[in-house]
């Protein structure tokens, strides 16, 4: 049977609205990846969010990012941070905190937005990266873009590592993400997200807005948790998946602990 994890990024908007949200989330999503203070989030977020992993049996994991709160960590910095191993070191000291308190293990890391980006495209924040969370956070998945580098250099370094697809996002010819504030980058119709999700699942391929198909790896899927759809588009493409006869699950520790 084909398997697919489901994550969503969590404790990224404000409450009450924005933490209903992400509880509600739970239900639906195998993990979730919540913002450790460098773009959104806090300290008490983050706890009660691992005590709810704990409780759902959904994986908990990291979303660091740059330190940039104002612009949502989405601004490639002009340069980058001499400070970025400190910054990377503390966002994923306070998860490893909150999921100790919780009784619970960081399941894996997926970088937010503009680290994100930049670890694909910066041979240094990439190696960077990977070095902090394998000093800080052993024993995890790492979550890079599906047929990227930060996955392949995971890999090379014996790090286990999942591809992820965005079925709510647009990709452009090259296979990289639609930028996110163009025009049709986010999708919010649950319907399109599943196919989109079956099609990039069983036949390794998504299309672009010129009609296009382009080749994807689909083993996590990511829904972006910052709209007010979110809830309904996660319970559409998780019932959909497995009435679809596709098994939604997280990805192990690589210890075989959760």
């Amino acid at each position: 049977m084909i398997r697919v994890d489901i994550n969503a990024d969590s404790g990224e908007l404000p409450p009450p609205d924005g933490l209903a949200s992400d509880i509600a989330m739970l239900e639906y999503v195998t993990s979730v990846n919540v913002a450790c203070g460098g773009h959104a989030g806090s300290r008490d977020r983050m706890l009660l969010l691992a005590r709810e992993c704990r409780k759902t049996g959904t994986a908990f994991g990291a979303h660091p990012s740059f330190e940039d709160r104002i612009g949502f960590g989405r601004i490639r910095p002009a340069t980058i941070p001499a400070e970025l191993r400190q910054q990377l070191q503390r966002q994923l000291a306070l998860a490893n905190a909150a999921a100790t308190a919780a009784g619970i293990r960081v399941s894996h890391v997926k970088p937010h937005g503009a680290l994100y980006h930049e670890a694909e495209q910066n041979p240094s924040v990439r190696e960077l990266l990977l070095e902090v969370i394998r000093e800080t956070c052993p024993d995890t998945t790492v979550i890079g873009l599906g047929g990227g580098k930060l996955v392949e250099s995971a890999r090379s370094r014996t790090m286990t590592a999942y591809e992820e697809f965005f079925p709510d996002r647009a990709y452009v010819a090259d296979g990289n993400l639609k930028a996110r504030n163009l025009p049709g980058a986010l999708s919010t119709d649950p319907e399109e997200v599943l196919q989109r999700a079956i099609e990039a699942i069983r036949f390794g391929r998504v299309r672009t807005g010129s009609g296009s198909a382009v080749s994807v790896r689909a083993e996590t899927l990511c829904l972006h948790g910052d709209h007010k759809g979110a809830v309904l588009t996660a319970q559409h493409l998780r019932r959909g998946l497995e009435k679809a006869k596709i098994c939604v699950t997280a990805p192990p520790l690589t210890n075989g602990r959760r």
